[in-house]
């Protein structure tokens, strides 16, 4: 999958399934035009920002939704969209599996379970 570099300016379709916790609602096929931002920390590599409108200034594109990518400049580069799996023993040794694939990281733990967040996961994509 290509995602785009920050100063590229492009045209993406996506399609969204409906989904009632996106800001705004919305299900179906849109096209967004615009300049593709720096990208924030909390961003996972599946994900960039994109110039919006008046309304919602900036958007987040999730790699995994985009039908079609035109570029009318810039460039992008290759993202690998493999799912990537590492057993990791925690503390207590009890042994965790962190998963990496087209939505992010992920860890079997409690703690992230509940927080989205893990030591597991820190120490993983550290390594990786």
């Amino acid at each position: 999958m290509q995602r785009p570099q920050p100063g590229s300016d492009i045209e993406v379709e996506v399609e969204y399934a409906m989904d009632r916790n996106m800001i705004p609602p919305q299900s179906g096929r849109r096209i967004y035009r615009g300049e593709v931002l720096k990208s924030y920390r909390w961003l996972t590599d599946r994900e960039f920002c994109l110039t919006g409108d008046d309304q919602w200034p900036i958007l987040v594109i999730n790699l995994g939704n985009v039908v079609s990518m035109r570029f009318e400049s810039g460039s992008s580069t290759e993202v690998n969209t493999a799912v990537r799996s590492w057993e990791v023993t925690g503390s207590g040794g009890n042994r965790y599996l962190v998963t990496r694939d087209h939505s992010g990281w992920s860890c079997d733990c409690k703690g992230f379970q509940f927080r989205r967040h893990c030591r597991h996961v820190t120490e993983v994509s550290a390594a990786n």
